[in-house]
This record gives structure tokens, sequence and C-alpha cells, in this order.
């Protein structure tokens, strides 16, 4: 594999010869003409060498870095644009490790096909939106109706109230090469047939965990369970937040009938798309009404452009296990259950009751 980087500085050169297969990677400070090139790699050069690029080397993979380390320029908008044009692939070089991996991603995608996850990530729009207690409801009623072992995982980077180490530990093991799904399961505090892992409980730690650590962990914790529920707290700019985002399928926003917080809400989605290239529109919605707001499912859908699946009356915080959670999200736990074919507790009786009937003689 021939590539090479194009840019006013070799600074993005080693980070891509940290990547296998791409060892010999070559700096260019300008594109030169008549070369055999598998992929040309413009670290934010002008849009006219990305132009020039594009006709010279049509059979290449062409991937544009913007880098935004410094803030977001002025041309942003245009050169994603006219990526989209030249059927150029539009990278943002946040981190060295961020954007070494995501070129690896992009160069070689066989690298990361991952089995079907069995993750459903609640995601907050907003602090007070209720989504632990969503959470709580839909793993209770899953380990009522079915017989799956339930993982909760909160993704809190400042889970300043947990008695336990949880994440903060199940990181830490990963680190020491030891987090195996057995230690996951041993790690989280087990209630049944329902698995918590809590968030981070170290406020100095709140900032360091690694994007790509972390989409492993959570792979290594979803062979841990027969589905897994994330709780995803809205802090955008955290690794707890913006990997699930970006490595999660199946999501769903729990959104607040509060007008003024869904206005932060609404403030902050641009910012996700121009920075970190996630669009959470389209994404299904839960309303979690609390009695007092003026928001509209109506006015939600239509920012989002996305089907509300379930509303949640007014619900008091003490309230535990609400027979309303269980009429707003039945069909939603139905879905899941359908979905990740998770055995049901009617299929044990039924099995139980044949296997007496067998024993005793009797059929039919």
């Amino acid at each position: 594999m021939k590539a090479v980087v194009i840019g006013s500085t070799s600074r993005l050169t080693p980070i891509v010869q940290n990547i296998k297969d791409l060892q010999n990677t070559e700096y260019m400070f300008e594109l030169t003409a008549n070369r055999e090139i598998d992929v040309v790699i413009l670290d934010h050069t002008s849009l006219q060498l990305l132009d020039l690029a594009a006709s010279e080397y049509p059979k290449a993979k062409l991937i544009y870095v913007y880098g935004v380390r410094r803030g977001l320029g002025d041309d942003y908008d245009q050169a994603k644009e006219t990526c989209g044009l030249k059927g150029a692939i539009f990278l943002v070089d946040r981190t060295d490790m961020q954007v070494q991996e995501e070129i690896a991603r992009e160069v070689f995608p066989e690298r990361f096909q991952n089995q079907r996850q069995n993750a459903v990530a609640f995601i907050s729009c907003h602090r007070k939106s209720g989504t632990s207690k969503v959470v709580d409801a839909v793993a209770q009623q899953l380990a009522e109706k079915t017989q799956a072992h339930i993982g909760i995982v909160r993704l809190d980077p400042y889970d300043m109230s947990a008695s336990r180490e949880g994440m903060f530990q199940v990181y830490r093991e990963y680190e020491a090469g030891s987090l195996t799904a057995e230690r996951v399961r041993e790690i989280a505090h087990q209630k049944g047939t329902i698995f918590e892992i809590n968030g981070n409980p170290h406020l100095e730690y709140a900032r360091t965990f690694m994007p790509n650590r972390l989409e492993q962990i959570l792979g290594i914790i979803q062979h841990a369970f027969d589905v897994t529920l994330l709780d995803v707290s809205p802090y955008w700019d955290n690794s707890y937040t913006l990997v699930p985002l970006k490595s999660v399928q199946r999501k769903y926003l729990v959104a607040t009938s509060k007008a003024d917080e869904m206005q932060e809400f609404y403030a902050v989605t641009p910012h996700l798309i121009r920075q970190f290239d996630i669009d959470l529109r389209k994404t299904s919605f839960i309303v979690n009404f609390d009695g007092q707001g003026s928001e509209t499912r109506l006015n939600i859908s239509s920012f989002l452009n996305s089907p509300n699946i379930a509303t949640l009356p007014y619900v008091p915080l003490n309230a535990k296990n609400s027979k309303h959670f269980k009429n707003g999200l039945g069909k939603l736990v139905d879905l899941i259950a359908a979905d990740y074919s998770l055995p049901s507790v009617l299929q044990k009786q039924d099995k139980n009751r044949s296997l007496s009937s067998l024993l005793s003689g009797k059929t039919g």
C-alpha cells in the first residue's frame, strides 16, 4: 500500500506511519505527478490542491484532513462540500490518536468489521431529561419479560455519587490487558439478571479516557450480556458521550418537555456535526414529560426529523418502576426483546411444562 501525505508540514506523516501496512508513507510538500499512489492524504491543504489531486490520481483513495485543534475555520463548510463533490473522504483532526484511527478505518475498513451489536444507547438531551430512570425501567421490564442477562452501563464521566469504581475499574483493567467479559460481570453490581456498571467516580480522570480504548471496552462489555443498555450523559465534549454516539448503531434520544432545556440541545447539535461529524437528526426519541414544560412532541419531531417512539407522563423522581413507565415503554421493550432474540419467560414456562408432562407420561 503506497500512501503519501501532502501538506505545509510533515507533522501528519509519523501519525500515518504508525498504522500497520502504512509504515512507508512518504511526505510531499506539493503534489508530484506520474507516481503510483494508492492513498493521498491532504493535510488541510488548499482546495485547489484537492481538486488537482482528484484529477491527477482518480484511482487513489483521497483523504482530506481538516484540522480543528485551534478552532473551526471559515472554510469548513466549503472544504466538506468540495470533498463531497470530488469523492474525497473528509476527516476532522482533533487528536493524533483519533485521526490515526479514522484514517486506518478508511484505508482498511475490513479490519473494523464488527459483529452485530447488542447495545442500545439512550442519550440524554439534557441533564434533567430522566434518562437513567428510563434505562432502569427498560431493564426492569426486560428482566420481567425475558431470561436475558441485561447490562446497564452508566456513561457518566462525573459520576461523583457512585460508591463503586465501575467504569474506572473497567478502563484500568483494559489498560492492564486483563479485561474479559467474565471480569466485566464480576465488576458489575448484580441484582437478579440485571448487571449495573456505574460511571467514573474520579473527577481528576474525567477527561483522560481515550476514545479508541472506550470503543474497544464497549465491545468487550457487549460480550458479557445478552443486551447492553447504555445510559449516555450529555457531556458533548467528553469521550464517554462521543464514543457511543459514533460507534453504537441503535440509539434513542431522551427529550424533556421543558423548552429551555431542549433549546440547549438544539444549540449544540450543529457543533456536534461540525466538530465531530455526529448528526443526531433522524434519531428516534422518547419524550419524558415533566408536568410543566411547553415543548411539544411535534416541535422535537420537526427539529430532529424523526419519530417519537414513546411518551412518558410526569412521574415523581422517587417513583420506582412506575406503571406509567411500563405503559409508555412496553412496546419499545417488546421490540428490543424481539430484535435481539431474547428468550422470554413464557418460553421457559412452556419448556418446564413440557418437561413435566414428559416425566409424568402425559402428552397433548
